[in-house]
């Protein structure tokens, strides 16, 4: 996973594989972004939006790596760990907010990229490491 900054949209934007390719559709979204200590991004759950299969759209992910530890799949949502486990277990200040999103996808309904506005009602990321 790689996360850049857009500065055009104002957004962070979770690439979810090496190698960069173009997404056929965007489909806008919800989920609950946790946040550590200092802003520290420890995790982002994703709900599946009407008309999504986000097992189908993790699913080379799984076949290319077995199931990947950054993933937690179940049928309504998916939760991307953003930091190792111990890390954000030990996180004494964490929080969670709720986020508008958008998912790139390819042709096939793989999911390649995760956008998240820099700024949202009851945060703002300051960078790709932290947020105020």
């Amino acid at each position: 996973m790689r996360l850049t900054y857009q500065p055009r949209e104002n957004a962070l934007r979770l690439v979810l594989g090496p190698e960069p390719r173009p997404a056929a559709r965007t489909v806008e979204g919800t989920g609950i972004l946790d946040l550590g200590e200092q802003g520290r991004l420890l995790g982002l759950e994703i709900s599946a939006p009407p008309g999504l299969d986000l097992r189908q759209a993790f699913c080379p992910w799984q076949e290319r790596t077995g199931f990947p530890e950054w993933l937690s799949l179940g049928t309504a949502s998916a939760y991307l760990r953003l930091v190792p486990e111990p890390l954000a277990q030990a996180s004494r200040q964490a929080r969670s907010v709720s986020v508008r999103l958008a998912m790139e996808l390819d042709e096939q309904g793989t999911l390649l990229a995760v956008i998240l506005p820099r700024r949202g009602e009851g945060y703002e990321l300051s960078s790709p490491s932290g947020s105020t």
